[in-house]
């Protein structure tokens, strides 16, 4: 497994204008290969390897200016250019796949210098070393211990703004345990537009706040930067500030985001999610205000990165991690499999034929658990029972033994895992769970007293904040 630390980097005067020469040298040195490739193609049908244009990086560092830049630089920098043209030809010869024609890279497009190894470099107590490409020793603020250097397979440097950030990428062993066949804490996670991400348990996770605190000052920048006259010093200047904005908003997300996924794959050993068209979800929605709002606040939340990080996660940690089909997940009922239908506007999922009420989002994630196959009555794909009988314990309000076909698929009648808790009608809230044992939940002042076969058995694990 390959993983990628990025770290804050602290260069001095000297160094900061010597990255920024290697970026405009860097970046010359790209378009030039490209328009070499695009040339010879366009001209003479001939398609230029690597080797060759390696061959010829040779014969051009006999000249001063560029035997004056690292040879591993110049040479990563080819094999971008090399990767970049392998996807062009593979889109032209695709008609499946969408067409683009390769673009040339101008200074504001063009931020990251690399190195095809890190076999030259060193690390030190203070941060990086290297006499030439770094010109001496790169400060770094490390914010974490970081891996053995010897583990380390490649180095880039990444400018945003006024700073500098270091992406060391090591390779990492692989986890000391692997996933279990059968879970003990399962969760399905429901994302949603209402709450950003919804457990299986009940439990509500808001990822949103990060843009919609930054509005006022994104719409006042926005508005400066239009009454700016063209190239002129306070438009660079207004734009260098919104581009700052930009980049904090993106570094507190990203915090967030990252927050979420350690808690997620901390206290849970399998995670299941939906396979969501993400792409589509951001055309979702009309031209109007309130179309505009939904994909801002989708856009906001980032669902696609944070089911990318809870899935690296959950590989580095040695957890389970599935994505399901999400169709239906919100129509069909947790509690008995029947098709419940709703808009939009309905929040609240209500079963004639089992009598659960839940909330929409809550049975969308026990929908999604159950489709892994770690949900009460569950199968995965490969026919692995998700539910087996030696986890299933007696508790008041448990029907599984009253019908002679066993649990129904997708039930709630059926506790996962000794950790559990009873809910009734939906009421939600101060429900917590005792480990090892089972708790009968006080139902809230919400009509009549539930009888024994209203109860809903869910599989809850107690959160962090309400260990004690």
């Amino acid at each position: 497994m390959m993983l990628t630390f990025r770290v804050r980097a602290c260069p001095t005067r000297q160094q900061h204008a010597w990255f920024t020469a290697c970026l405009d040298h860097t970046r010359d040195l790209y378009n030039a290969a490209l328009e070499e490739r695009l040339g010879a193609w366009r001209k003479a049908r001939k398609r230029i390897t690597l080797g060759e244009q390696g061959k010829a990086l040779t014969e051009l560092r006999r000249d001063a200016e560029y035997a004056a830049f690292p040879r591993r630089m110049q040479r990563w920098t080819l094999d971008r250019v090399d990767v970049a043209y392998r996807e062009h030809v593979k889109r032209l010869a695709d008609p499946a796949r969408p067409r683009g024609d390769i673009r040339f890279r101008g200074k504001p497009f063009w931020r990251t210098i690399g190195f095809d190894s890190p076999i030259d470099f060193e690390m030190r107590d203070r941060g990086l070393y290297q006499r030439k490409a770094l010109g001496g020793t790169l400060r770094l603020k490390r914010d974490r211990d970081l891996p053995p250097w010897e583990n380390c397979k490649a180095i880039t440097l990444t400018r945003e703004d006024r700073r500098w950030f270091v992406n060391l990428t090591y390779e990492m062993p692989a986890p000391a345990h692997s996933p279990r066949l059968v879970p003990m804490r399962p969760v399905g996670l429901d994302l949603g537009l209402k709450t950003s991400v919804v457990r299986s348990d009940g439990a509500e996770i808001d990822a949103v706040g990060s843009l919609r605190a930054a509005l006022p000052e994104l719409r006042r920048l926005g508005r400066a930067l239009a009454r700016c006259k063209k190239r002129s010093r306070r438009r660079h200047k207004v734009k260098a500030r919104l581009a700052r904005l930009h980049a904090k908003i993106s570094r507190r997300r990203g915090a967030r985001l990252h927050e979420i996924s350690a808690r997620l794959v901390h206290h849970w050993d399998a995670v299941a999610v939906e396979d969501l068209n993400l792409a589509g979800l951001m055309r979702a929605g009309d031209r109007r205000a309130q179309g505009r709002g939904m994909r801002r606040k989708w856009r906001d939340f980032s669902p696609g990165r944070l089911v990318s990080l809870i899935e690296w996660k959950c590989q580095r940690e040695g957890r389970a991690f599935a994505r399901v089909d999400p169709r239906g997940t919100s129509q069909e009922c947790a509690g008995c499999g029947s098709f419940v239908p709703k808009t939009l506007r309905d929040r609240m999922h209500r079963c004639e034929n089992c009598g659960i009420v839940l909330d929409r989002d809550h049975n969308a994630a026990l929908n999604v658990l159950n489709r892994a196959g770690w949900g009460p009555g569950g199968a995965n794909p490969d026919g692995k029972v998700g539910n087996p009988a030696d986890l299933v314990r007696d508790c008041p309000g448990n029907t599984a033994g009253d019908d002679p076909a066993g649990p129904r698929r997708g039930g709630l009648a059926t506790s996962l895992h000794p950790t559990t808790c009873n809910r009734w009608n939906g009421a939600y809230g101060n429900s917590c769970s005792i480990s090892y044992g089972y708790r009968k939940t006080v139902p809230r002042a919400r009509g009549d007293e539930p009888r024994l076969g209203q109860y809903v058995i869910a599989a809850i694990v107690r959160s962090p904040r309400t260990r004690g």
